[in-house]
């Protein structure tokens, strides 16, 4: 009895580790539970189907759980069919032979399915307003997936989930007429988090690579971080300037050709409203033409021909919400003859905080009213440091030229929006001119007058000046009412002519002279007075 007993027992107990490990390794396939497995996937959503073929169920014994398998289902969204590759689950082996099983985990595999039947699959179970304005932007498109969920005891998902995938060719049509197309990432979700890689893109036909985008909800906000690449090879200025509505060529950008590397930061809400925004861009301009006539431009820059070209500009960018500021170097030049240019630009409220500096080598530089020109094999460094309001007004804190020996220098320069002075502290000339006359001349303001003082000063090309535009009425001065103290040793009226110690004094009313008491002796001591009263 004891033998039957003992041999039963180990025949059932070798029948029972065969089973086990048959339905560990091997398992059984079966549709039987696939319309309950169904409803605990959709959890009874009347408006999706899913169609399973058989299921493989393998033991786990370890975890005393049964692995749940099952390839190729179909699901239905409104007659239209989303094919996927496998679902993978796990059911606790307690409650499987429950009437109503729980399920611990999904994993589904996508193939290749259409991001508009994945969104209208989503809006069955959350109908967000983010979800209704991507399908109003999104026009074509695929993704593939990976999802894993785990589900709490009551079937609800937890916050542990994990979603990767690639997306393929997508269309989007934005606001405003911009689109994106052939747009490529590939990405991995996680609970309040986004990461999305290797992304390749066009807008409005500029093609836009990121390594990387991240995006985290913080309340009710997402934060987005991005790094985004353009390439100068692929880059098309007629394109990139209907970006901006034909705005660049009005502004007389004729031609521009660049590659950039950016950060950008912003958070979005959920009705997809921008705020927070951050650009840190390095741009490598290669060139950029500007073709539009710049007044008088011409008489100080003897190579201009309507035409300026930037080359070779290395620029870092900054903006934030209280504005922006602009890092610059490189060339600068006319007819293909270049010299170097740094700049700095910064915008604070309504103001354009600015300070260039350009070393003119090569391209002439004059100054007619001076009667000066750059010399062929020397350098001319001119410097220009000011703010640019939004009222069109420009105040120079100081604007300097230097040339060997040579120097001009003026400080607390402003102009009105008619580009009218307004006020200046001082000019201090010290150079050379192309008669090779010394100028010294220094223009002081003290309170509301003026002084001008100096050793020498040549008058030719202003009188010159003067006379070819006599019957112009254009104002330099912005209402100019002031009294000018003048005393000058020697004016030269031409290269031999001259007088000594011309002095007196000028009053100026409403930019017209009201009072002028002018004195001055030629070389042979004859003297020379100019008396005007109105």
């Amino acid at each position: 009895m004891i033998k039957f007993l003992t041999r039963t027992f180990l025949i059932l107990l070798v029948t029972v580790i065969l089973i086990i490990i048959y339905l560990s390794l091997i398992g059984f396939k079966t549709e039987k539970f696939n319309e309950v497995i169904s409803k605990q996937i959709l959890k009874n959503n009347s408006n999706i189907n899913i169609k399973l073929k058989d299921v493989n169920f393998i033991l786990s014994p370890l975890d005393f759980s049964i692995n749940v398998k099952t390839y190729s289902p179909e699901i239905f969204i409104e007659n239209k069919k989303l094919s996927l590759e496998l679902i993978v689950s796990n059911i606790p082996l307690r409650s499987f032979f429950k009437e109503n099983f729980i399920i611990d985990d999904v994993k589904l595999s996508t193939k290749f399915l259409k991001i508009r039947d994945v969104i209208a699959l989503s809006r069955i179970y959350n109908n967000s307003t983010e979800l209704l304005i991507l399908n109003k932007i999104i026009k074509d498109g695929s993704i593939i997936a990976d999802i894993n969920l785990n589900f709490d005891e009551s079937g609800k998902i937890k916050n542990d989930y994990l979603i990767k995938g690639i997306v393929k060719d997508t269309k989007l049509r934005l606001l405003n007429s911009n689109k994106i197309e052939k747009l490529n990432f590939i990405f991995e979700v996680k609970y309040n988090q986004f990461n999305l890689r290797d992304i390749k893109t066009e807008f409005n036909e500029v093609p836009i690579v990121s390594s990387i985008t991240e995006i985290q909800k913080k309340d009710k906000n997402f934060y987005i971080n991005s790094k985004l690449k353009t390439n100068k090879k692929d880059f098309n200025f007629n394109t990139f300037n209907k970006i901006f509505k034909e705005e660049l060529s009005k502004q007389g950008i004729k031609n521009m050709v660049f590659s950039s590397s950016s950060d950008i930061s912003f958070l979005i809400n959920e009705k997809f409203k921008i705020k927070d925004f951050r650009l840190k861009s390095n741009i490598d301009l290669k060139s950029l033409t500007y073709s539009k006539e710049l007044k008088n431009f011409d008489k100080y820059f003897g190579n201009y021909k309507n035409t300026l070209v930037l080359k070779n500009n290395k620029i870092l960018l900054n903006y934030n919400k209280n504005g922006f500021t602009i890092n610059g170097n490189g060339k600068l030049g006319f007819e293909d003859i270049y010299d170097d240019i740094n700049y700095k630009i910064k915008q604070k409220e309504k103001q354009y905080i600015f300070s260039t500096n350009i070393s003119l080598k090569k391209n002439l530089f004059l100054i007619p009213l001076l009667n000066y020109e750059k010399k062929k094999k020397s350098s001319l460094s001119i410097n220009l440091n000011g703010v640019y309001k939004d009222n069109k007004e420009i105040s120079f804190n100081k604007i300097s030229l230097e040339e060997d020996d040579n120097l001009i220098l003026l400080k607390n320069l402003k102009l009105n929006k008619k580009l009218e002075i307004s006020k200046i502290d001082l000019v201090d000339i010290n150079l050379v001119n192309k008669e090779k006359i010394l100028n010294q001349l220094r223009i002081e303001r003290q309170k509301k007058n003026y002084k001008i003082y100096g050793k020498n000063f040549y008058i030719k090309s202003i009188i010159n000046e003067i006379n070819n535009n006599s019957a112009q009425s254009n104002p330099i001065f912005d209402n100019l009412n002031t009294n000018i103290n003048i005393n000058i040793l020697k004016i030269y009226l031409d290269p031999t002519n001259f007088v000594n110690n011309f002095n007196g004094n000028i009053t100026y009313k409403k930019n017209k002279i009201y009072k002028s008491d002018l004195a001055s002796t030629f070389p042979n001591n004859k003297k020379l007075n100019l008396t005007i009263n109105t």
